[in-house]
């Protein structure tokens, strides 16, 4: 019995000392205009902090066009301008594309959605010899929230994973995160939302975990 507890003891501190944690702070301010009744433009300005929400890790700018195919379906196109912290070369710039398509599930009360989103990412442009080569993930995404009608609060939830397209050796599925977030309706065109997200590496030997406390700010215009 001594030895069992021996061996589970062993492998719990090879775990905890395997993996990384931290605590990030993102905060982030969109608009999103209607140029119609089907298609919506949105831009959006973002922050992230790391090391205990220390330091700064990136800065994105981005700008999106969705439009609502049918009832149930709606795809976008999207692009984000990232400016990123470097300790090697101060700083590093990256640009992102892609293009969603999300299924809605269930909608009473609670609202169920599917998403899928195929991504691509160039990081250290000009400052890397690997810049010129895209990193191309399948971002795979079920979110659910809870909105009765004229609500002004509405809890969320959704559970995202990133497979990754081009691993060279690396596992195909590599990322995972959990996120919960409430977002009040102030008026009719302004919504805060406070947010938390669980986000861990999967299958790698050193596997880092962050603990992400989000805000965000969005104002409708019609």
């Amino acid at each position: 019995m001594a030895s069992i507890l021996l061996a589970i003891n062993s492998i719990f501190s090879q775990k905890l000392y395997a993996q990384e944690s931290d605590a990030n702070i993102w905060s982030r301010f969109a608009v999103k205009y209607e140029l119609n009744s089907l298609t919506k433009i949105a831009v959006e300005e973002e922050f992230r902090f790391y090391d205990n929400a220390a330091r700064l890790e990136q800065n994105h700018t981005e700008i999106g066009l969705s439009r609502e195919l049918s009832k149930r379906w709606n795809g976008g196109v999207f692009y984000r301008f990232i400016y990123e912290t470097n300790s090697d070369r101060d700083y590093s710039i990256g640009h992102r594309g892609w293009l969603q398509l999300e299924y809605q599930l269930l909608d009473t009360d609670v609202n169920v959605y599917a998403r899928t989103r195929l991504q691509t990412t160039f990081k250290d442009v000009k400052t890397s010899v690997d810049g010129k080569v895209p990193d191309w993930y399948n971002r795979y995404k079920i979110s659910a929230e809870y909105k009765t009608k004229g609500a002004q609060w509405i809890p969320d939830a959704g559970l995202e994973f990133w497979h990754h397209l081009n691993p060279s050796g690396n596992p195909f599925v590599n990322k995972l995160r959990l996120s919960l977030g409430l977002e009040y309706r102030y008026t009719k065109n302004l919504r805060w939302q406070i947010f938390y997200g669980y986000q861990k590496e999967l299958q790698v030997s050193n596997p880092d975990t962050d603990h992400i406390y989000g805000v965000a700010c969005t104002y409708k215009i019609n």
